[in-house]
């Protein structure tokens, strides 16, 4: 289940056993986790950046530019970030969490760009700039602190 409430998204245990030994963890039939006996796992976590890690976990990669509404630039509140950083900065705690270092490196290329090119909300001084610091510190990604 993503944070945010909505609809559960599913997935295979199989998949995420695989793919992640915090879910193998979580989901085994000797799992003491509640997770294991009620075969769900609550995520604090939005729908849209949910479902890109699920992408990861199936095929090994993340297809940030995914389009759609949420991409959209248009109308959008000034210093708001774009769907694709907000989507890095979610995945990059979870990229760490479940030991999964290549889309941590994919996260963090992202969140580059996105500074590099003084993407809106990455201003000097903004909120989302010190959360990027703040995670860059937090889970040892120095080519984000070094920006």
């Amino acid at each position: 289940h993503p944070g945010g409430g909505g609809p559960p998204l599913h997935a295979h245990s199989q998949v995420l056993c695989a793919r992640s030994s915090l879910f193998d963890a979580m989901l085994a039939d000797r799992s003491c986790w509640a997770e294991g006996a009620q075969g769900a796992i609550r995520v604090d976590v939005p729908a849209d950046s949910f479902r890109l890690f699920l992408e990861f976990l199936y095929t090994g990669r993340c297809s940030f530019d995914a389009g759609g509404a949420a991409a959209s630039t248009t109308g959008e509140t000034p210093g708001k970030l774009d769907a694709d950083a907000t989507r890095a900065l979610d995945l990059l705690p979870l990229a760490s969490l479940h030991m999964l270092p290549r889309l941590q490196a994919q996260c963090a290329n992202v969140l580059g760009r996105a500074v590099k090119q003084k993407a809106r909300g990455f201003e000097e001084g903004s909120p989302a700039l010190q959360q990027l610091l703040d995670l860059s510190v937090l889970h040892d990604i120095p080519q984000l602190t070094c920006l």
